[in-house]
């Protein structure tokens, strides 16, 4: 990280840096770090700054990405597991409303309420899965995750 800040001038960053902390200043969300001489003190292990596959040792951290994905599907299957753990299944049976599954780390099925999901409602109302724009579907999928994230929350 070091390297990568030394070919910066500072003096090409210092007006938007300095925008960036009046903002924050004036937000007052500073205020709980000052320490001494009216300096800031903030916490910061590195940890979300560098990351190797090159440089490393046993006691390395590693980083362990739980991206998850929805898939739509037409009806839910007997067996589940032929899909990835951390997935979505959105289903819309023929006859019935649009159903909302989740597969978790241990590979088990969990039926999930969509009621307080903001937007999902509106987008797949009425809708069949081909009838899915992409935007709605990119959209369903920022949705999605979120509101499950929160629902295990609260």
């Amino acid at each position: 990280m070091r390297e990568r800040c030394d070919e910066i001038d500072p003096g090409e960053v210092r007006k938007a840096y300095k925008k960036i902390f009046a903002y924050i200043q004036r937000g007052k969300v500073l205020e709980e770090y000052a320490y001494l001489d009216n300096h800031y003190l903030l916490p910061g292990d590195g940890t979300g700054f560098f990351s190797s596959n090159q440089v490393h040792c046993k006691n390395c951290c590693v980083k362990h990405h739980n991206k998850c994905c929805i898939k739509f599907i037409l009806r839910l299957p007997d067996k589940i597991s032929h899909f990835k753990k951390n997935t979505y299944l959105l289903v819309k049976n023929p006859k019935q409303l649009w159903e909302l599954y989740f597969i978790n780390h241990n590979k088990q099925k969990i039926n999930i309420n969509m009621d307080s999901m903001d937007g999902l409602q509106e987008i797949l109302l009425d809708k069949a899965r081909k009838d899915l724009s992409s935007s709605e579907k990119i959209r369903i999928k920022e949705i999605v995750p979120t509101a499950v994230m929160w629902q295990a929350y609260l």
